[in-house]
């Protein structure tokens, strides 16, 4: 008997929003060999919103403060930052294989990391599962490639009329995707677009609630502007997100469901590393002018 050939992927064009599967929907098993042999995990994609809550639960520490010199540096040598680094970094893993695989015994993450720790004898296969997790959500992922929409026989531009025709010619962004292929098809985006997007996402002024302090005898502390305020950097993360839908949204060419914050919410759910590579693809092809360019 012949070697059964594996399927082809289907090919899916995105040409509405609800073509584009959620995290959730993405899904497929994954061999992870080991010393036990090999492991089948039937794992999903992780979302824009779920690595985004992940890395605020379990942020990389900062490095302690030395003085070398009279010159306060920080000292990211230092053997116990070093700890505290591999420490979050676990962390992240058991909380990705948790999110993304089965619920894991603890009530908190805390709890979860313990059980990891003194159950999973090999720390590499908590590692492993976690980057197949990845994988999933499109990173490290081939079939990334921009292919020219138009013939390849130059377009003469005779006139400004002629010119704003063959600048709406656009590229095609495809997507391996499991078993299945997504087959964005892009359209360049206006300089006018790219304002009225900046215009609508602009966060204005960080509020005057920093204090700068004198040094000088009898002079008063002044406010400053604070850009380093927990609700300002809030106010400007979540605007940058609605920058996001937006763009995606003009190169796309269709809607993305509800408005500006839902729209963002919405592409917070797709899976990571898809949204992190067409945005980027959409920058460097779709606003500005670069080449020819093949992930």
């Amino acid at each position: 008997m012949g070697k059964q050939q594996k399927a082809e992927p289907a090919v899916i064009d995105v040409n509405a929003a609800e073509k584009w599967p959620a995290a959730s929907a993405v899904s497929e098993q994954c061999i992870r060999q080991t010393v036990k042999g090999p492991m089948a995990f039937k794992l999903r994609a992780i979302s824009v919103a779920e690595w985004d809550a992940i890395w605020a639960a379990t942020p990389d520490p900062e490095p302690p403060v030395v003085k070398q010199n009279g010159v306060e540096k920080p000292n990211p040598e230092d053997p116990a930052h070093k700890r505290a680094l591999a420490d979050a970094a676990f962390a992240r893993l058991v909380a990705i294989v948790d999110k993304c695989w089965k619920t894991l015994p603890g009530e908190t993450l805390n709890a979860k990391v313990a059980w990891a720790s003194e159950h999973l004898q090999r720390g590499g296969e908590i590692a492993s599962v976690s980057d197949a997790i990845t994988d999933l959500s499109g990173f490290r992922r081939g079939g990334q490639e921009s292919e020219p929409t138009s013939t390849e026989t130059p377009v003469e531009v005779a006139s400004p009329e002629d010119w704003a025709k063959a600048t709406e010619a656009g590229a095609v962004f495809v997507f391996a995707h499991g078993t299945q292929t997504l087959r964005f098809a892009l359209r360049g985006i206006s300089n006018a677009k790219i304002k009225s997007i900046e215009t609508a996402t602009e966060p204005g002024p960080p509020p005057m609630n920093g204090v700068a302090t004198s040094n000088i005898p009898g002079r008063r502390s002044t406010p400053q502007p604070n850009p380093d305020d927990p609700g300002y950097r809030a106010r400007c993360d979540g605007l940058r997100k609605i920058a996001d839908a937006l763009l995606i949204e003009a190169a796309c060419g269709f809607v993305l469901p509800g408005k500006n914050d839902e729209k963002a919410a919405w592409l917070c759910e797709r899976p990571m590393w898809e949204v992190h590579a067409l945005l980027q693809f959409i920058r460097n092809r779709m606003v500005s002018y670069n080449e020819y360019v093949r992930f």
